[in-house]
């Protein structure tokens, strides 16, 4: 288990959002889908939305899986494997993707 400090200080390994990147149309990205958000996989970049372009956050791209095409937040899209961790700080404990 991480410290959330110590987490902070290691340097940002998440997604898009976290890294404040825009991936590029045609890119090969990992994405977390499913129920939950729970399932890692790959796909490619299609087209990306910016819905009030003020910022990241409002950013939706199509992802062409081997499943079909998903409509994905920017927040949900890696440029590498993603994996579960634990950060605890003095508000408790959560997991998250990394």
């Amino acid at each position: 288990m991480i410290k959330f400090r110590e987490y902070l200080k290691e340097g940002k390994k998440g997604s898009f959002l976290d890294n404040k990147k825009i991936p590029k149309e045609e890119q090969n990205v990992w994405i977390l889908s499913g129920t939950f958000a729970d399932k890692p996989e790959q796909g490619i970049i299609k087209i990306s939305y910016n819905i009030d372009k003020k910022g990241l956050s409002n950013t939706y791209l199509d992802v062409e899986t081997k499943k079909g095409i998903k409509h994905l937040n920017i927040a949900q899209i890696f440029d590498h494997k993603p994996k579960k961790i634990k950060v605890k700080d003095e508000y408790g404990e959560i997991t998250k993707w990394e």
